[in-house]
């Protein structure tokens, strides 16, 4: 099974904190890593700042071939996503474990073609 990195992200996905999360992002993906969980679960708002920087991440990953999943369990943030269109390129769940299983299957699904 490929490993699946993880990105924790704070209370805040802001002007602030989009600068740290875009370089941990850059970091992985020089790595090498193919899969990634953006763990949103603890996060409380984003601003515009840290939407573009999560957007950003997400075609990064792509670009290079991998997948993400989302986990954002605050509907506030959720709906944001929704309504921005993000959920419908990349997954969102309410659960690490359910980031895991799509992951999962979708490294299944590349090795099976």
């Amino acid at each position: 099974m490929i490993p699946t990195d993880q990105i924790l992200v704070g209370q805040r996905l802001d002007a602030q904190s989009a600068k740290r999360f875009a370089r941990s992002m850059t970091r992985l993906v020089e790595s090498g890593s193919r899969e990634c969980i953006i763990d949103l679960s603890m996060t409380e708002a984003v601003d515009s700042s840290g939407f573009g920087s999560l957007i950003a991440a997400v075609r990064k990953i792509g670009d290079i071939g991998g997948v993400v999943a989302i986990v954002c369990s605050n509907t506030t943030v959720r709906r944001l996503f929704e309504v921005a269109g993000l959920t419908r390129f990349v997954p969102v769940v309410s659960r690490i474990e359910d980031a895991r299983l799509l992951l999962s299957a979708s490294a299944r699904a590349a090795l099976a073609s």
